[in-house]
């Protein structure tokens, strides 16, 4: 893997225009050999090596070893994964991949049934869909006060931050708004339960009374 040399000056947002939750953040003060990691997967979705890293950056500043972890479960570590293991792997591939989760979720909730030619990855994702979902709907606990950044109305399934800071982060990235719930008006799954204290802030919202959302 190429070596990534670091930036030791803290990129200001009036030369990279960066919005995200690294903003202000030195690169050199993250983990260098994840942030390489990072930024090499980051470069699948993105053609700027600055935002690859940027975006490598914001995962890294909520979760220091995003990337080991995401590299874990990619591998598909365990053969025979328990109830627990497939909604931490869940968890980890909507962190990694929310759109892919979302579309299986959808499948999962509505029953369709799985392609005829879904290879084994995809049925690996599907598992994860229904664990999830099972969480979900059995396990789910009264959300503290939540905040989310985003350009759209928070839909179902969305993840949510306790960190009123880190929304705004998000929202500035996507010229966005701060999106808000208040505490006990929702029912969610607490991502540090399953991933740990690196997600502390989180929580995965599968639905909430919109009477109630409000926005900064």
């Amino acid at each position: 893997m190429k070596r990534i040399r670091s930036n030791p000056v803290t990129l200001h947002p009036s030369r990279d225009q960066w919005e995200g939750v690294s903003r202000g953040v030195r690169l050199s003060s993250l983990p260098q050999r994840e942030l390489a990691q990072g930024t090499e997967h980051e470069l699948e979705h993105s053609r700027s090596r600055l935002v690859a890293r940027r975006t490598a950056a914001d995962h890294l500043v909520e979760d220091p070893k995003y990337y080991t972890h995401l590299k874990a479960m990619e591998a598909g570590r365990r053969s025979n994964p328990s109830h627990t293991d497939l909604v931490r792997d869940a968890l980890w591939s909507w962190k990694g991949d929310p759109v892919t989760m979302k579309i299986f979720l959808e499948d999962v909730f509505k029953d369709r049934a799985p392609s005829k030619n879904a290879n084994g990855s995809e049925m690996r994702w599907r598992e994860q869909a229904e664990a999830f979902l099972w969480e979900a709907a059995n396990k789910s606990r009264p959300t503290p006060a939540l905040y989310r950044g985003s350009h759209q109305r928070p839909g179902a399934f969305e993840a949510w931050s306790t960190s009123r800071r880190i929304a705004r982060g998000w929202a500035g990235r996507n010229g966005g708004a701060v999106w808000t719930l208040p505490a006990k008006k929702a029912r969610g799954l607490r991502l540090s339960d399953y991933l740990g204290p690196d997600a502390e802030h989180e929580w995965i919202v599968p639905g909430y009374d919109a009477r109630v959302l409000g926005r900064e």
